[in-house]
């Protein structure tokens, strides 16, 4: 096993670090507002990066921050360290696009049951790879080399924050996982005065959480959330969760789901409606009480373990930062690049309440955490 003592995803990104309302945490880069009008978007809400105008607006931010960094905005080229293949793959290829560079993306994701392999995706001048270890990415600076793309100070380099610069998907996610549902339970207890059990909890979370759903929840953690709440509640019953996932219109299981959800009163009922207009769900409300006990539960799995516990316990219970993604951004920053980290996350899961801030709680990124790399 390799792994060291603990530090912070400030060591490698500072504060060039942008969470859901696409403002950055370092003041000296353009707030969002300032950001959508180069842009041509609204400037009251922030796109997800689902959404073709997230590319947009974090093409502008590139260039901002690459005129940070001494490079005069002139950006050549980008590299994207991800581990989903649909919105980071996605997002990746839109911003390429919308900037008109080149790009490698790198989606990682730790499965020991394969060979360790990236299959190579080209499409124009941009080439996906989708890796079944996190430790290729030790490989990708002599993949970019051997076709012409140094990464270099004319390179942006954005990097995925969940479930790849911390809780690496395949070997750590499950831990970030653990921290929702500690959230949910939690909002349950404060909202309807009972929490669930940790494994029924757990078994509903699974899934909704999965890919079937996603037409419903468009992979929110809010919508996730506040259906997760409507069950365990009472508000709508469990069979509204079948096999198939939900169904697109949810009054078909709901029976009578009108008049029920409007009786849902606060942000549960609200994300519920949002679903049943058929809203984007990328845009619903944002499950606040959720979110700030989300922001507390994920801190709790930060660095928290005794020193002498096992691998399999710290990458069960704890989240970690990524080794891989860690010592290839150390080498990509000596070299000169703009690095930037992304975050779907609201602020109320990644910076504390004014009195947590006043009882020492930091923002996520600066947060010391384990750095765990891969066994094999």
């Amino acid at each position: 096993m390799r792994r060291m003592d603990r530090t912070t995803l400030a060591e490698f990104l500072g504060d060039a670090v942008v969470y859901r309302n696409l403002t950055p945490l370092d003041p000296r880069l353009p707030r969002y507002a300032e950001l959508a009008d180069r842009a041509g978007l609204p400037p009251d809400i922030a796109p997800r990066k689902s959404d073709p105008g997230y590319a947009r607006v974090v093409a502008e931010l590139v260039r901002s921050a690459a005129r940070l960094c001494g490079t005069s905005g002139s950006v050549e080229r980008i590299l994207f360290v991800g581990d989903t293949r649909g919105n980071d793959a996605t997002a990746f290829g839109r911003l390429c696009a919308e900037g008109g560079w080149p790009g490698i993306g790198f989606i990682g994701c730790e499965e020991l049951a394969e060979p360790a392999a990236w299959e190579a995706w080209k499409d124009g001048d941009r080439v996906l790879l989708l890796a079944t270890r996190w430790r290729l990415l030790d490989e990708i600076d002599s993949f970019c080399g051997a076709r012409g793309f140094p990464i270099d100070a004319r390179t942006a380099v954005l990097i995925d924050l969940d479930k790849t610069a911390i809780g690496a998907r395949g070997r750590n996610d499950r831990a970030v996982d653990r921290a929702r549902i500690d959230a949910i339970q939690r909002t349950a207890e404060e909202l309807l005065g009972s929490a669930p059990g940790w494994d029924d909890c757990r078994a509903l979370y699974d899934r909704l959480n999965r890919a079937e759903f996603h037409r419903v929840t468009a992979d929110s953690q809010d919508v996730v959330a506040a259906i997760c709440l409507a069950i365990v509640g009472g508000m709508i019953p469990p069979e509204a969760v079948g096999e198939d996932g939900l169904a697109n219109d949810l009054c078909e299981r709901f029976g009578g789901a009108d008049r029920r959800i409007g009786s849902i009163p606060g942000p549960v009922g609200d994300i519920l409606l949002h679903c049943r207009s058929g809203g984007d769900a990328g845009v619903s409300p944002e499950f606040g009480a959720f979110r700030r006990n989300e922001y507390e539960a994920t801190i709790r799995r930060m660095g928290r373990l005794p020193d002498g516990v096992s691998r399999e316990r710290l990458l069960a219970e704890e989240i970690t930062i990524t080794e891989e993604v860690r010592a290839a951004a150390l080498r990509w920053r000596d070299r000169g690049v703009t690095l930037l980290g992304l975050s779907d996350k609201p602020d109320a899961a990644s910076l504390p309440a004014d009195a947590l801030a006043a009882a020492g709680y930091r923002p996520l990124h600066r947060t010391e955490a384990r750095v765990i790399g891969g066994a094999d």
